[in-house]
């Protein structure tokens, strides 16, 4: 998520051809589509993972992440199609994120869920620090000085929006990893 947005900023405010000449407001409203749409699967994950548990809704929430990052890596040339594959995007993240915390806080022992908590968070944290630094890295390694001023070239984008692809393909294996191998900790608890 961190990785992409700032991306997206520049990319609506950067002028035609290297972007879509837009404003701030612009910006703001091809976003819109996200936040909507994770605030939406976010309240009704809870739902879900007291139907499913928690490993399929975070299984699932990555497939439709990678979904979601492979068409804005392939479909970015309009603002419509950036919305739309940010609201696929936004769907898949909060499904992820709200049933690995879940597991997160069932999987611990009651007297290591503050500590549970707390490393998954530092890592939250690290990742969302990440994330935008590797984007102004691509941006700022690939600008163009055409069209009055120094802008990102559209090649930075594709390396940021191919890298969230390709983050999102590791975190389903990671997943997937999980799934098929319960740990101790797991078996403890099931128990």
């Amino acid at each position: 998520m961190f990785l992409i947005y700032p991306s997206i900023v520049q990319l609506v405010r950067s002028p035609i051809p290297l972007g879509f000449g837009g404003t701030s407001e612009d910006a703001a409203n091809v976003q819109l589509p996200f936040m909507i749409m994770f605030l939406i699967f976010a309240s009704i994950t809870p739902f879900i993972i007291n139907r499913f548990g928690s490993m399929k809704p975070t299984i699932i929430g990555g497939i439709v992440s990678l979904i979601g990052a492979i068409g804005l890596f392939m479909f970015h040339s309009t603002e419509f199609a950036i919305s739309t594959n940010l609201a696929v995007i936004a769907s898949g993240l909060s499904l992820t994120a709200t049933s690995t915390w879940n597991m997160v806080v069932s999987s611990s022992p009651k007297e290591f869920t503050g500590i549970a908590v707390g490393v998954g968070a530092l890592l939250l944290f690290i990742g969302m620090a990440i994330g935008p630094a590797l984007a102004g890295v691509y941006m700022e390694s690939q600008r163009t000085s055409e069209f009055g001023g120094s802008f990102p070239a559209p090649g930075s984008y594709n390396l940021v929006f191919l890298t969230a692809g390709l983050l999102s393909a590791v975190s389903v294996l990671f997943a997937l990893a999980l799934r098929n191998k319960p740990t101790p900790l797991l078996k403890r608890n099931a128990g």
